[in-house]
């Protein structure tokens, strides 16, 4: 691995950056528009629209209180990069072997359980997308074993460009359909009554909103990798620059979602199905119900594109992390960095797809314990980052400030107490 010195920095002269601001700031764009199209996924597509088409509008000060409690942990990604040229598994080791050890440990569960929920989802769009007849089973293999050989090859590029016209267009036929159903009016009547809230679909909403806090990790790889394509070091100002445009999008987004679903859904009689097949149906739906049928297509081809992104990331990125940090932990392991994270990306492909084999009639359970495991895994990481970022690897000046330090204590103060609180309501509660 690199040296704290070197890292994130070319070798040779660095060149000179633009002195046009703007220029500038366009320059550094990159990783807080990953995290926002990783984010667009199960967490915006699946609960994000579940959440408005079952409970109405009711729940948006939820998905908006989420994002910013958990914010302060995933902008410590980028800021502790930017700061230390290092990344935050070099950091936690830092820490200590026990630190970087306990993440491994539960970045390995969250790996395994978040492939198998995004590759599920995309699976049911593709076979409502495509109509061949295969599976949501055959879907699944067929999906992860072009990511995984995608990834390999290294000719993930040829598709990125046209992955990334289909996020345009869902995001604008989202945002279309929605001020067009808030223009027609929602369908349910006035005083339609909101039903009980779930503790384990609230715990299950909050888990992946707007992502599991481990994709802070990515964040810091991805800055380090910018870094390496400008020939420069990114600044702290230029670094949350960038997070913050990818979080504010991300963040709108999932409101949107949310939105749209309460306007065509909720008070209609009808709910989301847990069956997979029917609920990319019905997704797709909510669109055609606003623009109309001939958008269908459309969004369909969009909606899979958005979410074959995710999947695409998420069976690259947690099998780097891991690779990364058993590297870490084990200097001497004698294989090949590009190997190592091949083996990794093989092994949690697999054991996801045994997952989705075992919640096949089922999505809502599936999608429900994923992002459950996210959410009772995110104190443990909120705290990680936290220590990391106020420890001595950070020089003073680029430290948060108070504001940020009283955020982070408010959110790790909730995502511990509602976890243990949900524990408690789970397993022992009368």
């Amino acid at each position: 691995m690199r040296n704290s010195t070197a890292a994130g920095a070319p070798a040779g002269r660095s060149p000179q950056p633009s002195r046009n601001p703007l220029r500038r700031l366009l320059a550094v764009l990159g990783p807080g528009l990953m995290m926002a199209g990783a984010a667009i996924g199960v967490s915006h597509l699946v609960q994000s629209t579940r959440a408005g088409a079952d409970y109405g509008f009711t729940l948006m000060w939820v998905i908006l209180l989420a994002n910013v409690l958990k914010y302060p942990f995933f902008e410590y990604g980028h800021r502790f990069t930017a700061a230390t040229g290092q990344n935050l598994l070099e950091g936690y080791l830092r820490q200590g072997r026990w630190v970087l050890g306990l993440f491994f440990a539960l970045n390995l569960v969250t790996a395994v359980t978040s492939i198998a929920g995004v590759t599920f989802v995309t699976a049911a769009l593709a076979e409502n997308l495509f109509g061949f007849g295969f599976s949501n089973a055959v879907w699944s293999a067929g999906l992860l074993l072009f990511c995984v050989a995608l990834t390999v090859l290294g000719h993930y590029r040829y598709v990125e460009g046209a992955i990334k016209a289909m996020l345009a267009v869902l995001f604008l036929a989202t945002v279309s359909a929605t001020l067009a159903a808030a223009i027609k009016g929602p369908v349910a009547a006035p005083g339609t009554p909101v039903p009980a809230l779930s503790i384990a679909f609230l715990v299950a909403l909050l888990g992946w909103m707007p992502a599991p806090i481990e994709v802070s990790v990515w964040n810091s790889l991805w800055v380090q990798a910018k870094e390496r394509a400008l020939g420069r070091r990114i600044s702290l100002a230029e670094a949350r620059w960038d997070f913050n445009l990818g979080y504010v999008l991300t963040i709108l987004l999932a409101l949107i979602f949310t939105a749209l679903g309460a306007l065509v859904m909720f008070g209609s009689g009808e709910s989301l199905s847990g069956n997979a097949s029917v609920f990319s149906k019905q997704l797709v739906q909510l669109y055609g119900a606003t623009l109309g049928e001939l958008w269908m297509p459309v969004v369909a081809a969009a909606a899979f594109s958005a979410m074959l992104s995710t999947v695409l990331t998420v069976v690259e990125a947690y099998p780097r992390s891991l690779a990364e940090a058993l590297h870490l932990l084990a200097p001497g392991l004698r294989i090949r960095h590009h190997a190592h994270h091949s083996l990794w990306m093989v092994g949690t492909s697999l054991l996801g797809w045994l997952i989705v084999q075992a919640f096949l009639d089922d999505l809502t359970r599936l999608i429900d314990l994923v992002t459950s495991i996210a959410f009772l895994s995110a104190p443990v990481f909120a705290v990680m980052n936290y220590r990391l970022i106020f420890s001595d690897q950070v020089g003073a000046e680029a430290r948060p400030g108070l504001a940020l330090r009283l955020l982070s204590r408010a959110g790790i103060l909730f995502l511990t107490g509602f976890s243990l609180f949900f524990l408690y309501s789970r397993y022992f509660a009368a």
